[in-house]
């Protein structure tokens, strides 16, 4: 049985609000450059840190939905809104994605030269080390809350860096004359953006599909050293923000009464968890070893 749980998300949505502040300064001083300069690289690269700030605010929303405590409909609570909203973040990504290949393209037919100058690579310096510190800030922060988003964020942010460094250099070249360079890495920008959207869709999907990373034979392993226990099977498990949710049937002497096996239980569930920190709750379904009712027969 769950234990209820007060659902308090504060320290996320403020590290979060925070980051979003962040990312929209280097995403508005990005944009205004890039549609002066005509960068399709710089103008890619702010689109990504456009999306970094969307996807604060679909954060921020999803741990306000999260915060909703457990009812009739929800039994295991709405903390599978982080992977939703995790979902919706990978498919602006994807739309966005889209849209700089289209450009992209027409630029290469057209011959498109953008309008760059050496100003340009010091303001990109500042948002490096904007992005840089935030990145570090907020990764930190995911994991002494153990927030799956916030690290899946912070991840987001840092790309970001590598990105502008391939802008910065985009300009060196075109001030060089090869203004083909500046697309050519307005499509590199882009590979990363949608590897970046492809690893947030597949993280999400593994909550929302109840994929399980967490071994049975561990869990076998340390159910076993309970005194009583004769056997596990049918061990499952699924996760949700990065703890797992566990059930297994745990089979016991056909001899013992209700409390004694229910005193066996108890151990097993509190042994799992002291072993595993990663366990949130466990479910144990007590059943008679049949190999003990055959040997008596």
């Amino acid at each position: 049985m769950l234990v209820e749980e007060k659902y308090d998300f504060r320290g996320e949505k403020s590290t979060l609000l925070l980051t979003y502040l962040s990312n929209v300064a280097v995403a508005i001083i990005k944009g205004i450059f890039g549609f002066i300069s005509l960068s399709l690289a710089l103008i890619v690269d702010a689109i990504h840190s456009f999306f970094d700030s969307v996807s604060n605010i679909v954060g921020l929303w999803a741990f306000k939905m999260m915060e909703k405590p457990r009812d009739m409909d929800h039994p295991y609570g709405h903390e599978k809104y982080e992977a939703f909203a995790m979902v919706f973040i990978a498919s602006f990504i994807f739309f966005a994605c889209f849209e700089i290949v289209r450009e992209a393209v027409t630029r290469l037919i057209k011959g498109f030269q953008p309008n760059v100058s050496p100003e340009l690579i010091y303001i990109l310096i500042v948002t490096i080390l904007i992005n840089l510190v935030t990145a570090i800030w907020e990764n930190k922060r995911g994991k002494e809350l153990g927030s799956n988003l916030l690290i899946a964020d912070a991840k987001h942010t840092a790309t970001d860096i590598f990105n502008t460094s391939l802008v910065i250099f985009g300009v060196f070249l075109s001030l060089s004359g090869l203004h083909v360079f500046d697309v050519i890495f307005a499509f590199v920008i882009n590979g990363v953006l949608l590897k970046f959207g492809v690893d947030v869709l597949r993280e999400a999907s593994k909550e929302l599909l109840d994929y399980s990373s967490l071994r049975p034979e561990k869990i076998q392993h340390v159910a076993m050293g309970v005194e009583g226990v004769g056997d596990v099977h049918k061990i499952r498990s699924r996760r949700i923000r990065g703890r797992y949710l566990v059930e297994l049937h745990v089979l016991v002497s056909p001899d013992i009464n209700i409390e004694e096996a229910h005193k066996i239980a108890h151990q097993v569930e509190k042994k799992i968890m002291q072993e595993i920190p990663q366990i949130k709750d466990v479910t144990i379904h007590i059943e008679p070893s049949e190999n003990q009712q055959e040997s008596k027969q």
